[in-house]
């Protein structure tokens, strides 16, 4: 400390590790909400009908036309979880990086899930150890 309380100023562009650590915690969490975010695209309406999937041709003759009585719908064959696999250095020389990274993704997870997942599919991460070597 210097005279008057006043702390040292770090050097220019030196990163303290608790920074580093929550940059990399930050990172991991954008990661998996970025691919929650790919996972649950739909099919935009390029027409301008306000129809999804139909041409203007086919949305006009199908709102002009009586609709049969409906059929049964078949029950949705219940779907499993979206799997995410995650390769981290949870052993080895990078396993500080890789405990933190991995505890973010399934932070990110967890809350997903409690929310209600996506389009009502919980998320499961597939979590695999590749102990920072390139060999295994």
């Amino acid at each position: 400390m210097k005279q008057g309380g006043a702390l040292e100023a770090t050097p220019r562009g030196s990163v303290s590790r608790a920074t580093h650590t929550v940059r990399v915690a930050l990172t991991a969490v954008l990661a998996v909400l970025m691919l929650a975010a790919l996972a649950c695209g739909e099919d935009e309406d390029t027409t301008g009908s306000g129809t999804v999937g139909t041409t203007p041709a086919t949305a006009a003759t199908s709102a002009a036309a009586p609709t049969p009585a409906a059929a049964p719908t078949p029950t949705p064959t219940p779907l499993g979880p979206f799997r995410i696999g995650v390769m981290e250095s949870l052993t080895g020389p990078g396993e500080t990086y890789g405990n933190v990274a991995l505890q973010a993704k399934q932070l990110a997870v967890a809350e997903i899930n409690a929310a209600g997942g996506i389009n009502g599919r919980m998320l499961e991460l597939v979590v695999e150890d590749s102990k920072c070597n390139a060999q295994d």
